[in-house]
């Protein structure tokens, strides 16, 4: 089996307007990276903030609906395509591990 691509999107959206796109990226680690400093950068503490930014992880090369008919993807908190985090500390300690694992692979791999 093949190695699935994907592509990782910050999103949010305002009242009833359209989705808003911040950023994409091809790699689980900067996403989470730029996404926390979203947070960060902000000053936003509060945990319902997770519901206004949005990180998505949609694969790439693959149809998501057939093309005859409606697609049911939507950006959104209920998207099944959303990567959730328990709040905000979740985020935080996935980011640390994240700027460990850097530490250490440039320390092993000069």
């Amino acid at each position: 089996m093949k190695n699935k691509k994907h592509i990782y999107i910050i999103s949010t959206q305002r009242g009833q307007g359209l989705p808003e796109i911040y950023a994409f990226y091809d790699n689980y680690d900067d996403a989470i990276l730029n996404y926390y400093d979203y947070f960060k950068l902000n000053d936003y503490y509060e945990d319902f903030h997770l519901d206004f930014m949005l990180l998505f992880k949609f694969p790439i090369n693959e149809r998501l609906c057939d093309f005859s008919s409606y697609s049911k993807v939507k950006f959104g908190k209920s998207s099944k395509y959303r990567i959730k985090f328990k709040d905000l500390k979740d985020l935080k300690d996935k980011y640390i591990q994240i700027i460990r694992n850097k530490k250490i692979n440039k320390v092993i791999k000069p």
